[in-house]
């Protein structure tokens, strides 16, 4: 038996092609598309049998559903409260490009805005749902700022991360799964998206550090590396299950995802 993917359809990045569905079929497993909808109560058992080995990826809110109803093993890698900065900041902050940070609730950072020297700082949410776009804001209008990012109303209550503004040259996406660095990839330079299937050996030791930790946020997850003032930091973690490939290695990606998958499935077995 081999694992079955379940694909969110029209769910794929500016500038990156759809090359799930022909890889996974490459490596001889079958794949079926979703139309994700809000608020259907459609199961997503008739796709596959509840007792199939699957995985899924598509959006956090697709993904999220799905964990929910919980109808495969795995189903999915989105371990929302490891994605949470307050979790793997703890663990993994001497990584950190952003080691110099505080954590506030939306409306008392805002509160505090008047208080603090102004300046310009990174803020971004704790949450892995990323209610808004990290960003380098002023504090004299850092509420406007983040107003015309996010993707709807800001809590008062939601935590967010305020950390001084670090200069970063180059970011790379690396998926680790079962503590080995599958795939690596560039996405953007100098601020801006600029794919490319190289790395430097630097940001690869990064994330295989990561992935030699004890403590792991998941079975398989994404590391995205920061190039910054001459070494390389880890920027943020972020799920499998709903990550971008960019120009990663999607074939070994899944060959290895797949591997993972029919392990877990087989330990409940």
């Amino acid at each position: 038996m081999n694992a079955k993917w379940l694909l969110e359809e029209d769910m794929f990045w500016d500038g990156n092609p759809d090359v799930l569905t022909p890889a996974i079929r490459e490596l001889g497993m079958e794949v079926k598309h979703v139309k994700y909808v809000p608020f259907d109560t459609k199961p997503y058992e008739d796709f596959y049998d509840s007792s199939d080995c699957v995985v899924s990826y598509g959006s956090l809110n697709f993904i999220t559903k799905l964990m929910r109803e919980k109808p495969w093993v795995p189903g999915a890698w989105c371990n929302m409260k490891n994605m949470c900065c307050s979790t793997y900041y703890a663990h993994y902050w001497h990584h950190l490009l952003n080691h110099r940070h505080e954590f506030y609730p939306w409306k008392t950072f805002i509160r505090q805005c008047s208080l603090m020297e102004n300046r310009d700082v990174h803020i971004r949410p704790d949450s892995g749902n990323k209610e808004f776009t990290g960003r380098v804001v002023s504090l004299s209008d850092a509420e406007e700022q983040v107003g015309k990012v996010s993707y709807g109303t800001v809590e008062p209550t939601t935590m967010v991360v305020v950390s001084p503004v670090r200069v970063i040259d180059a970011e790379y996406r690396f998926f680790i799964g079962g503590r080995e660095v599958v795939s690596g990839c560039q996405y953007n330079r100098n601020g801006r998206h600029e794919e490319a299937d190289g790395f430097p050996d630097g940001a690869y030791e990064k994330a295989k550090g990561i992935a030699s930790e004890e403590w792991q946020p998941d079975t398989m997850y994404v590391a995205d590396i920061a190039y910054s003032e001459g070494s390389f930091w880890l920027l943020e973690i972020n799920s499998f299950s709903s990550a971008g490939f960019y120009a990663c290695d999607a074939r070994a990606i899944i060959e290895k995802a797949s591997e993972l998958a029919m392990s877990e499935w087989q330990d409940v077995q």
